[in-house]
């Protein structure tokens, strides 16, 4: 027995400096990224065709490889791999200007980064599951290091420049790549969990036995809240420079919506009484009054109330789907599952992602009045999914 929690704990903590890793690197790149580029770009329209690159990637990249990945039936190899060429590419960028060259190879290192999640996320709910171990918690390492990243780079971008912050990132996919080649073994874990789908109404048509239409309908719900994001993850830094906060101000103000995130994980085990639908759809809502109030609010204290928002437009949305997929697909396929809602999700935010720099230039009340549409269609597209379930019954 003690053993066995001594593997537990291990599991638990290889990935949680994993996640740690990822995070911090997001912390990094979300808040000044887009200030590094915009120096090297000529448009807030081009800055949005480059920041889409990552998407494109997860788009044509993510299922393929968590498809790879579970028909192998080793993850870990995929993740250590995926990692070791992302740290190799990225530095490249330093020697890129111009709207091609950027879109290239941001799109080149993203092709190697953006399946890490999906893969992560799909072996950690796995392993946690079988080991009776709490997925929020694991995963609430990566959200603490997320803090710490915009922390550092709203500090890094006050004291002195968008390339000081380039060369943290470039360090950091380096201890990315370290800590995947830590991570545990994962292959027992899949032959473990082979178990029978709940059931479920399949679409018409040769697809995969999992691959359900209440499946599809949760996915598209949830990846439209997600993408409703694309607004403050593209603009919210130049948009807050605009403003009058300070680099130092900027990076508080990410972080407080991380910090309400991580609250919402440590707490997690006791949201299991919700259903994952639930979760999702108060995400839906909540994004949507959030990114509807957003640009009319301009003081330091109201903006820090309101990013507290993010526990629910980001965080109750990613443990509902998370949930939800891991209820209904098991087993090998559980990767692909992700891979499949990391698409889904991935194409939703390319578009929002692309639409934001044109937006953006009609003004930030426009932006974020469409993003708060998005986010209120996938309540929308949750309320009638529970509806026509209703009506099935009754029939």
């Amino acid at each position: 027995m003690t053993q066995s929690r001594s593997r537990s704990d291990r599991f638990g903590l290889r990935f949680s400096v994993f996640y740690g890793s990822f995070f911090l690197i997001l912390g990094f790149y979300i808040p000044v990224f887009p200030v590094w580029l915009n120096e090297r770009l000529d448009s807030n329209a081009d800055l949005s065709v480059v920041l889409a690159a990552p998407i494109v990637a997860k788009i044509l990249f993510s299922s393929v490889i968590s498809h790879y990945a579970d028909q192998h039936g080793d993850r870990r190899t995929a993740l250590i791999g995926c990692s070791v060429m992302a740290c190799l590419i990225f530095p490249l960028l330093w020697f890129q200007t111009g709207l091609v060259f950027l879109f290239l190879m941001l799109f080149a290192v993203s092709a190697f980064w953006q399946p890490l999640l999906p893969l992560a996320d799909a072996s950690a709910a796995l392993g946690a599951r079988l080991r009776q171990l709490d997925y929020g918690r694991i995963r609430i390492w990566g959200s603490l290091a997320f803090i710490v990243g915009t922390l550092g780079s709203g500090v890094l971008m006050e004291a002195g420049s968008a390339d000081q912050t380039f060369l943290a990132l470039a360090i950091l996919f380096a201890v990315l790549a370290g800590s995947a080649v830590l991570l545990p073994r994962l292959a027992d874990d899949v032959a473990r969990s082979e178990q029978p789908m709940a059931e479920a109404y399949i679409l018409p048509g040769e697809v995969p036995r999992w691959l359900t239409g209440r499946l599809i309908i949760v996915m598209a719900a949830a990846a439209l809240v997600q993408a409703a994001h694309a607004g403050i993850y593209s603009f919210g830094t130049l948009y807050w420079q605009r403003s009058g906060f300070s680099g130092t101000e900027i990076g508080l103000l990410w972080s407080v919506g991380v910090t309400a995130e991580i609250l919402l994980f440590f707490v997690s085990k006791h949201l299991r009484i919700l259903s994952p639908v639930f979760l999702i759809g108060l995400g839906a809502a909540l994004g949507g009054a959030r990114w509807l109030i957003f640009p009319f609010v301009s003081g330091l204290e109201t903006t820090f109330v309101l990013q507290i928002l993010h526990a629910a437009s980001f965080g109750a949305t990613h443990l509902g789907i998370v949930a939800f997929i891991a209820s209904q697909v098991h087993g090998r396929k559980a990767g692909s599952a992700q891979g499949l809602y990391s698409t889904i999700s991935s194409v939703a935010m390319a578009v929002t992602t692309l639409a934001a720099g044109f937006l953006y230039e009609a003004g930030a009340e426009i932006l974020f009045s469409v993003m708060a549409v998005t986010s209120f269609a996938g309540a929308a597209i949750l309320l009638g999914e529970r509806m026509l379930n209703a009506q099935r019954l009754r029939e």
